[in-house]
C-alpha cells in the first residue's frame, strides 16, 4: 500500500511539473526588461507601408538597472516565397530606463507583405517583445521629407503634371506621388536615418532644410551623399545665412555659395517642358518636337530618328536614342538645325532648365512669395527652374530658391507644381542607370552570375573525360576482354580482369573529379562600377562566390560599414544569421555542404581614385582619361546611338582619344556589339558577362544613351583583394559603366 502510494505520488509529481512549466514560460515572458515597438525610419500613410531596406526598433530598458542583450529580428516564412531569409541580430546596451532607437537592417524580398518577430536575447533568457509587417513594394515617384513637423505630406497623392491621365500608355491615370516621413530618435529628438546608402533605393527625392542637414550624424550624412553619387536626387532649402559657408553644403557644391537675386528661370512661364516618357514597366511615348543637327556626308551616316534598332537586350532603351544626339565620332561636320518630329523625351538640354506648359493659376508666385525668393551661385551652379542645381556625380542637388517646408508656402499652386517637377525630373534616368543604390533590389535570375561564380563550371571537360572513360570501360570489359581470354582459351581469366579493371576506371574518375573541382576552398568576385564621368564616387553591385569543398558554416563580412548583404541562392537550407557590428554587417553561420557555391550579394558606395573622364572636344571626337591605377579592358565607348569606339585596353594613368579606336558606325544591338569588334577568343565572354550582370538589375544598362558619353568595360585588378573570408579570391571581373552628366 505504501509502495503504491509513493508510486501515485511520483506520477502526479510528474504531471504537474509537465503542465505547470509552459505557465512558468510564459510568466517569465511577460516579465521582459525591455518593451520594444517599431519605428519605421521612413513612414509612409501607415507605419507598414513605406519601403526601406533599414529598420528602425525603439526599445526601452523598463528596469531600474543596466542590461545588455540582442535584440534579433526573426522573418515568418512566406508560402509565397521560396527564399530563406536570415534573421537579423543588433547588440543592444541600455542604461537604466534608457530609450534608444535601434536600426536593423532586413533582407530584399519579393515585393510582399512580411511579418518579423521581435525578440530580446540575454545570456540566459529569450523574450518575445512584439510583431510587425513591412511592405516591400515600389514607388519610383516617392519623395522623402526630413523637415520636422513634415509638410511636404500635403503633396501625398498628387497627380504628376507631366504624366496626363488622358495618356494612352496608362490605363489607371497619371502616377501618384508617395511621400515619406522621417521618425525621431527617441531620447534626442533628432531625426533616425540609415547608416547605408542603399537604404534609400526607394525614393525619388529627399527634402531637407540645410540647418537639418549640417545635424545628421557623420555616418548618416555619409550614405545620403553616397546615394546622390550613385544617381540620386536631393533639395535643399536653405533656412540658415551660415549653410551657405560651413557644412556638407559648400561641399557638394564644390565651394562657398552666395546668395543673389533670384534667376529668371526660376520666374520665366517660357518655353515647353516636354511629356516624360513612361516608366520603364510601361510603353508608348508622346512625340516631342525637337531641333535635330544634319550632318553633311562625312563617310558615316546617322541613322534614320524613326529607325528601330536591331533587336537586343537594349532595343527598348535605343528606340527612344535615335536622335540629334549621335554625332560621328572623329568627325567634324557642320550642323544645321532642323524641325523633326522624334519619339521619346527631350534631353538636349538638362530637364531642370527648361519650364512646363502651366496653367494661368499657376504660372507665378504670388508677389508676397516672390519677395522673398531668392538665387545661389558657386562654381558649380547652375540657375534651374527650381533654384540653383548642381550636378554631384550622377544626381543632382538643388538649391531651393523657396522653402517648401515653411508655413503656408506649399498652399500656392507654383509651389506645388514646381515640388512636383522635380520629383517627375528625379526620374528621368531610369532608363539610363543600372543604379546599385538608387534602385530596389531585384533579382530576375542569378542563374548566369552564379556560373560565372562556381568553379563547379569548369567541371564539364572533367565530365567529358569521365564519360570517355566509362565508353572505353565498357567496350574493354565486354567484348575486348572476351576475345582475349577466348583467344587463351581460359574465359574465367576474363571474369578476373573485370575487378580490376573497374577498380581502376573508378579511382581514375574520383581523380579526375577531385582535381577538376579542386581540394581546396576558395572565392571569386564579379562586380559593376556605376560612376559619373571624372567622379571619384560611385556605385557597386558586387557578387560574391564563395565554394566550400567540405561542409562548413561560413562567416562572410560586408566589404565595408555602409555595405547591405544578403544570401542570394535559393538552395541553401538555413540562412544564417545577419549581425550587425561595429564595422559592418556580418553573415554569420550559413551553412555550405561540400563543392556548393554560395553566392552572397552586396551593394555598396564605391571610391575609385582618380576617375575616368569622358570628354567631347569641338571636333566631335571623344577624348578619355583613365586616372585610375587599373587599366581599362575591353572598352566600348559611345556618343549617342549608332557611333561607337572599341578599344582593346586603355593604360592606367593613361588615354586614348576615340580618333585612334575601331570606329563601329553600324549601330547597336546592346552587348552583341563586343562581337563585331573584341578579339575572337574572349569576345564570348564578354558578352556572357555582361548580360549575367543586366540580369540582375532593376534599371538600365544600355552600351549607348541619348545625348551622354557612356564606356563600358572591364577594370583590370579593381576589387580584387587576396582572400575573402579566409578564403583565397582566385578570380575576379570588375565591370564598369562611366556615365557623363547630361548633355556631355
Amino acid at each position: 500500500m505504501t509502495r503504491f502510494a509513493a508510486s501515485r505520488s511520483l506520477v502526479a509529481l510528474v504531471i504537474s511539473i509537465a503542465f505547470s512549466a509552459p505557465a512558468v514560460g510564459a510568466s517569465a515572458a511577460t516579465r521582459a526588461p525591455v518593451t520594444a515597438a517599431p519605428a519605421m525610419l521612413f513612414v509612409g500613410e501607415t507605419p507598414e507601408s513605406m519601403v526601406t531596406r533599414v529598420v528602425g526598433i525603439r526599445i526601452q530598458n523598463i528596469t531600474a538597472a543596466a542590461i545588455k542583450g540582442s535584440l534579433r529580428v526573426v522573418p515568418e516564412q512566406a508560402p509565397h516565397d521560396s527564399r530563406i531569409h536570415s534573421p537579423m541580430r543588433v547588440p543592444v546596451s541600455l542604461g537604466a530606463s534608457e530609450e534608444a532607437t535601434v536600426r536593423v537592417p532586413l533582407p530584399p524580398t519579393n515585393g510582399s507583405v512580411y511579418r518579423y518577430d521581435v525578440l530580446f536575447e540575454t545570456d540566459s533568457d529569450t523574450f518575445s517583445l512584439t510583431k510587425f509587417d513591412h511592405t516591400h513594394g515600389y514607388n519610383q515617384f516617392t519623395l522623402l521629407d526630413l523637415s520636422q513637423p513634415p509638410r511636404l505630406v500635403q503633396l501625398r497623392g498628387s497627380a504628376l503634371p507631366g504624366y496626363p491621365s488622358s495618356s494612352p500608355s496608362r490605363a489607371y491615370g497619371a502616377p501618384q506621388v508617395a511621400v515619406a516621413t522621417a521618425s525621431v530618435v527617441a531620447g534626442s529628438g533628432d531625426i533616425a536615418l540609415p547608416e547605408q546608402p542603399s537604404a534609400y533605393a526607394t525614393i525619388g527625392v529627399v527634402f531637407a532644410r540645410s540647418e537639418q542637414l549640417a545635424h545628421i550624424p557623420q555616418a548618416a550624412q555619409n550614405a545620403l551623399l553616397a546615394w546622390v553619387h550613385a544617381g540620386g536626387t536631393l533639395a535643399v532649402a536653405v533656412s540658415r545665412p551660415e549653410d551657405l559657408r560651413l557644412g556638407p553644403l559648400p561641399q557638394l557644391v564644390g565651394g562657398e555659395i552666395v546668395a543673389t537675386p533670384v534667376s529668371n528661370e526660376v520666374l520665366s512661364p517660357r518655353g515647353k517642358r516636354p511629356k516624360l516618357a513612361p516608366p520603364s514597366s510601361e510603353e508608348g511615348a508622346p512625340e516631342v518636337e525637337e531641333t535635330t543637327p544634319v550632318f553633311p556626308d562625312a563617310g558615316v551616316a546617322p541613322s534614320e530618328p524613326d529607325a528601330a534598332p536591331d533587336a537586343g537586350p537594349d532595343a527598348d532603351e535605343l528606340e527612344n536614342t535615335q536622335d540629334s544626339a549621335t554625332v560621328p565620332i572623329g568627325f567634324a561636320p557642320q550642323a544645321t538645325p532642323v524641325k523633326k518630329k522624334v519619339p521619346g523625351p527631350k534631353t538636349l538640354t538638362p530637364p531642370w532648365k527648361s519650364t512646363p506648359k502651366r496653367s494661368a493659376a499657376s504660372t507665378a508666385p504670388s508677389e508676397a512669395l516672390k519677395a522673398s525668393l531668392l538665387g545661389y551661385k558657386s562654381p558649380n551652379l547652375e540657375a534651374s527652374r527650381f533654384g540653383a542645381t548642381a550636378h554631384v556625380g550622377l544626381g543632382y542637388v538643388h538649391l531651393l530658391a523657396f522653402d517648401p517646408a515653411a508655413p503656408g508656402v506649399l498652399d500656392e499652386p507654383w509651389t506645388k507644381v514646381r515640388m512636383l517637377e522635380l520629383l517627375e525630373d528625379a526620374t528621368r534616368d531610369t532608363k539610363v542607370l543600372d543604379g546599385p543604390l538608387t534602385r530596389p533590389w531585384h533579382e530576375n535570375t542569378i542563374s548566369a552570375v552564379r556560373k560565372l561564380l562556381d568553379p563547379n563550371e569548369g567541371f564539364r571537360p572533367a565530365l567529358l573525360v569521365s564519360t570517355l572513360l566509362l565508353i572505353g570501360y565498357s567496350i574493354v570489359v565486354g567484348p575486348v576482354a572476351l576475345l582475349w581470354a577466348r583467344r587463351r582459351r581460359r574465359l574465367f581469366d576474363a571474369l578476373a580482369l573485370v575487378p580490376l579493371l573497374s577498380g581502376a576506371t573508378f579511382f581514375t574518375i574520383v581523380a579526375v573529379s577531385f582535381i577538376s573541382r579542386g581540394a581546396q576552398s576558395r572565392a571569386r568576385r564579379f562586380s559593376l562600377v556605376e560612376i559619373a564621368s571624372g567622379d571619384e564616387h560611385g556605385a557597386i553591385r558586387r557578387y560574391r562566390g564563395f565554394f566550400s569543398s567540405r561542409s562548413s558554416n561560413l562567416a562572410i563580412a560586408a566589404g565595408s560599414p555602409s555595405a547591405m548583404i544578403a544570401l542570394a541562392n535559393d538552395d541553401v537550407i538555413g540562412g544564417g544569421e545577419l549581425r550587425r557590428e561595429r564595422d559592418g554587417l556580418v553573415l554569420s553561420g550559413v551553412p555550405t555542404a561540400a563543392w556548393q557555391t554560395l553566392v552572397v550579394r552586396e551593394d555598396d558606395a564605391f571610391r575609385l581614385k582618380g576617375g575616368v573622364r569622358l570628354r567631347l572636344e569641338s571636333d566631335n571626337s571623344i577624348t578619355i582619361e583613365n586616372n585610375t591605377e587599373f587599366k581599362l579592358v575591353d572598352v566600348l565607348v559611345s556618343a549617342g546611338a549608332t557611333n561607337m569606339v572599341y578599344f582593346e585596353s586603355i593604360a592606367a594613368h593613361g588615354g586614348a582619344s576615340s580618333k585612334t579606336g575601331q570606329l563601329i558606325t553600324h549601330g547597336t544591338a546592346g552587348f552583341e556589339t563586343y562581337l563585331a569588334c573584341a578579339p575572337p577568343s574572349r569576345r564570348n565572354d564578354i558578352v556572357e558577362r555582361w548580360h549575367a550582370m543586366s540580369a540582375t538589375s532593376r534599371g538600365s544598362m544600355p552600351v549607348a544613351v541619348r545625348n551622354r558619353l557612356v564606356l563600358s568595360g572591364e577594370l583590370a585588378g579593381a576589387d580584387a583583394p587576396e582572400r575573402d573570408s579566409g578564403l583565397r579570391v582566385d578570380k575576379t571581373h570588375t565591370l564598369v559603366r562611366v556615365v557623363s552628366p547630361e548633355g556631355g
